[in-house]
């Protein structure tokens, strides 16, 4: 894998499947996910999403119906790149960084959604309050995957 070609992907492809009021890239989340979580976890929190570069932004409700065979699919994808940049996954840093994508995923909803702010996700799982502290500005792709980098 070639941390380049990671962030180009992650800058192209737009986060909720398009679904916001403009463009929000991959790349973005990641490293917001990464300024969030406790600094022994930010090479986890920014690839945490890698295998998207090959996978695309794939809905929750999409991944529910294809079920296990999606899941397996992005956590093969997402060791072979953890691996190859010496990322160390364990229980604790799979726990803050789940806990800091669903924080994000709740400030991205309340500030770039149609919907706006929301209690439960698409498969009917609760969403965290947005920490009012966190706002998110959608970047340019270019400059997503500068920052990404």
């Amino acid at each position: 894998f070639d941390i380049e070609e990671i962030a180009h992907h992650l800058s192209i492809i737009n986060r909720h499947a398009g679904g916001t009021h403009v463009p929000l890239p991959v790349s973005q989340h990641c490293c917001c996910v990464a300024e969030i979580v406790h600094r022994k976890y930010r090479r986890h929190a920014l690839l945490h999403d890698g295998h998207e570069m090959m996978t695309g932004d794939i809905p929750s409700p999409l991944k529910a119906l294809l079920g296990r065979a999606i899941e397996d699919i992005e956590q093969r994808i997402d060791r072979a790149i953890w691996k190859a940049f010496g990322v160390l996954v364990d229980e604790q840093s799979c726990r803050a960084v789940s806990a800091a994508d669903d924080m994000m995923l709740a400030v991205e909803r309340r500030d770039l959604t149609p919907g706006g702010l929301v209690r439960l996700d698409y498969c009917g799982r609760a969403v965290p309050q947005p920490d009012a502290r966190i706002t998110i500005e959608p970047l340019h792709w270019k400059e997503a995957k500068r920052r990404f980098l």
